[in-house]
């Protein structure tokens, strides 16, 4: 369907992109950023945001400037357009190839249709698909954090999980976004209980319908405000829900602030796969982990700079 569609763009650092993507989430059909697989965290990047209805331009202002502000970032330009007889959303699909990481192979529903990339789809036996689209929810896979989520989730199942002849029962997803984290775990670790949160209720109901063309709907999924969801409380014996694995790929400073609640929810001996910030606040954020009983099992980086970390608590 060819419609006219409005269109934002900001120009920031890649290492700035998850802030600005959350800011522009509430107003977008669809958001895309733009970078390639050399870009380095302090490369100049674009993000693209898609509207079939007109922008409200100072409620977008005002978003930006919220999250610049609580991040300490530079207030980054922003530019509006109206594109004309164009299929926006169709050609968003199409800047994402399927995309092969850790045994995963990670593709579209535009892959999925087309005849070439469907015969390599079922060629490949030995990989775990996962059909996610670009939208308004983080996680497709591109993003140097996701990947790194993914290696680790790879690394403990083969070097933690196997020698221990043991597999997490109960999985929780803190930042959730596009639920590709929770479908990776649910796909290697089939009896698993897996809980995916979200602060974000729309991000939630792409995640749902992620589940359902994955055929994972035993994934159970809640938008909540991080620990204090209330799915994440165990109303018999008043205390909280804890997890043999927890995901967060969120940003450094949330990471920090919530490092304490992650420990109270991961059972002793249990890991948690964290991710979503630059290899110089590694060690600030990995610091903040330690101080509440969690240790570091292995360190990941991608393009030289986005760190993923495995902890384990003590």
């Amino acid at each position: 369907m060819e419609q006219n569609w409005h269109t934002l763009k900001i120009i920031t650092q890649l290492k700035h992109s998850d802030v600005f993507e959350q800011a522009l989430e509430p107003f977008c059909h669809s958001v895309n950023t733009s970078y390639t697989p050399t870009s380095t965290p302090n490369d100049d990047i674009e993000i693209l945001g898609y509207s079939d209805n007109e922008f409200p331009e100072d409620n977008i202002h005002q978003a930006i400037k919220f999250f610049a502000d609580e991040f300490n970032i530079n207030m980054p330009k922003i530019s509006y357009a109206i594109q004309e007889n164009k299929n926006w959303v169709e050609e968003n699909l199409q800047q994402f190839p399927p995309l092969k990481t850790s045994g995963f192979y990670i593709y579209g529903s535009h892959i999925a249709h087309d005849s070439a990339h469907k015969k390599e789809l079922e060629s490949l036996s030995d990989h775990i698909k996962l059909q996610i689209d670009a939208s308004i929810a983080f996680g497709t896979g591109e993003h140097p954090t996701t990947k790194g989520c993914l290696q680790a989730l790879r690394y403990l199942e083969e070097n933690n999980f196997s020698k221990n002849n043991s597999a997490p029962k109960n999985i929780l997803d803190m930042g959730c976004g596009s639920a590709i984290l929770s479908m990776a775990a649910a796909k290697i670790y089939e009896n698993a209980q897996i809980i995916g949160i979200d602060i974000d209720s729309e991000a939630i109901e792409v995640a749902k319908y992620n589940l359902q063309i994955n055929n994972l709907p035993h994934i159970n999924l809640y938008s909540g405000n991080g620990y204090q969801t209330k799915e994440l409380q165990d109303n018999q014996s008043k205390t909280h829900k804890t997890f043999d694995l927890i995901f967060a790929n969120i940003l450094a400073n949330p990471l920090i602030a919530m490092s304490q609640d992650l420990s109270q929810h991961l059972k002793p001996n249990g890991y948690a796969i964290i991710s979503g910030f630059i290899l110089d606040d590694s060690p600030t954020v990995q610091t903040a982990h330690h101080n509440h009983n969690l240790k570091t099992i292995k360190e990941f980086t991608n393009n030289d700079q986005w760190c993923s970390v495995i902890l384990q608590k003590t």
